[in-house]
């Protein structure tokens, strides 16, 4: 397994800080964007751990391919994907159970098909849509009712509220 550096240094003018880097791609990429939003000069003393004015030379080597050693092991990228993937599985799940829980047609089967769910789910905030225009229709129809019963009122009675 690759055990390169897990951590990357910065300093500011008060602080020192550590930041940990899971992944040695993670660790590079890091690397790369913070010494490009600092520029390329370096700037002398601090920084991001990156040394002096080495880093132009690293970035423009860095952007052409690469070949694989034989030495390096994937096995901690995999673990990496891995975890990574399955953690997504688990988010899709959980979120396909909680739309079931919320469409009014799947709520009562405790195992429906992610299709079924997607198209009633679909279909629901159809007729919500669909809900929604008929109440503000009704809600326009009920404002000119009462417009008009106070001014039925206020010819009747003479007086207006």
């Amino acid at each position: 397994m690759w055990r390169g550096p897990t951590t990357i240094t910065t300093s500011t003018r008060n602080a020192i800080f550590v930041l940990p880097v899971p992944h040695r791609l993670l660790n590079r990429q890091l690397q790369l964007s913070l010494h490009v939003h600092r520029g390329f000069g370096g700037g002398g003393g601090g920084g991001w751990g990156l040394g002096g004015g080495r880093e132009q030379s690293r970035v423009v080597k860095s952007t052409k391919h690469r070949r694989r050693n034989k030495g390096d092991n994937d096995e901690g990228r995999r673990s990496v994907h891995n975890s990574l993937e399955r953690q997504r599985r688990v988010d899709l799940r959980n979120a396909f159970e909680t739309l079931r829980q919320l469409v009014p047609d799947t709520k009562i089967q405790e195992k429906a098909p992610k299709v079924q769910i997607l198209k009633k789910a679909a279909l629901h905030c159809k007729n919500l849509q669909q809900a929604e225009l008929r109440l503000l229709r009704e809600k326009e129809k009920l404002k000119r009712q009462l417009q008009e019963l106070e001014q039925r009122k206020a010819l009747c009675c003479g007086t207006s509220s």
